[in-house]
């Protein structure tokens, strides 16, 4: 016998935007006081959810399956001690299942402009004739951010393949970096230099093993906490950060970019880009436009090119 717990974030839309990039700290947290499994959706106001839970706002809700022997007044208390949380409780007896063998299953490969194959270390690449010269890139999910599934980590690859044809041999700064996923596509798309920065130690730690993991020679790729510690200047820099993180490290940002460099900012929302916009052209004397080449939702993607010829 398991319990089903569901859980309601009540944020306004654009806090649960930001959310999403803090999902996988609050699962990490989930499981460490004694979730079993646990899923995420985003629901809006007309839904049946979000009426039980008298929410009149759109909500990020989470699934939860727990042992039927764990004390849920105590398990509670501890979600809230850290979190404003609205919650529903019911319980469920469940058969047994194979909940590895279930995550990994619902979990599905994606592909990014046919040119690009993403999936995790128990799927298998295609192998037939169309997608023989597809590079692929392994990244299990739940480690850190970045996979390919949301749409400012697909921005962000998708610009890598249509705007770094003319860009082998040259440096590509990752801020931000997560699980390293636009660092591992930077190499294979023939960057021979890459840089990742990410402030938590433990990400740089993933993203270093999902480097060897896919085959990545060490020293194409290395690893600092900080900007401020990457050595020299870049010709390419794409990052997928706050929009706050965005604006508050534009003039380090804009140090490191070099003359003709390219840059590419996703994490954005579609309220946030004019201030985005209007900071960078600021602080790089009007030298860096900013232009919208990718959106979805509420995401957008900024970026400035400067010599370059498609990889199309």
């Amino acid at each position: 016998m398991v319990k089903e717990i569901r859980l309601g974030i009540s944020k306004n839309i654009e806090d649960l935007n930001n959310f999403e990039f803090l999902i996988d700290e609050f699962t990490d947290f989930l499981f460490s006081i004694g979730a079993i499994s646990v899923s995420y959706e985003f629901l809006k106001p007309d839904t049946d959810y979000s009426k039980i839970l008298r929410c009149n706002k759109s909500k990020l809700c989470f699934n939860l399956l727990v042992a039927d022997s764990l004390n849920q007044e105590k398990f509670m208390l501890k979600v809230l001690s850290k979190y404003d949380v609205n919650f529903e409780t019911s319980f469920t007896q469940i058969p047994d299942i194979d909940w590895v063998l279930s995550s990994q299953t619902n979990h599905k490969p994606i592909c990014i402009l046919n040119k690009i194959w993403i999936g995790a270390s128990w799927h298998i690449p295609p192998n037939h004739s169309s997608n023989h010269k597809m590079l692929k890139i392994f990244i299990d999910p739940g480690q850190a951010f970045g996979t390919g599934y949301h749409p400012t980590t697909r921005f962000c690859l998708e610009a890598l393949i249509k705007y770094s044809g003319s860009n082998k041999h040259q440096r590509l700064l990752d801020l931000g970096c997560g699980s390293g996923i636009l660092s591992i596509a930077a190499c294979k798309l023939g960057f021979t230099s890459v840089t990742a920065v990410d402030k938590d130690m433990l990400v740089l730690k993933i993203a270093k093993e999902n480097i060897l993991i896919n085959n990545i020679e060490q020293n194409t790729c290395s690893f600092f906490s900080s900007i401020k510690a990457s050595e020299g200047k870049f010709d390419f820099i794409i990052s997928n950060i706050f929009s706050s993180t965005l604006l508050e490290l534009s003039s380090l940002i804009v140090k490191k970019l070099k003359k003709n460099g390219s840059l590419i900012l996703s994490g954005i929302l579609k309220s946030q880009a004019k201030a985005i916009k209007e900071k960078y052209l600021q602080v790089s004397q009007n030298t860096i436009l900013l232009n919208e080449i990718s959106s979805e939702d509420n995401w957008v993607c900024l970026a400035s090119f400067k010599n370059y010829q498609s990889g199309d």
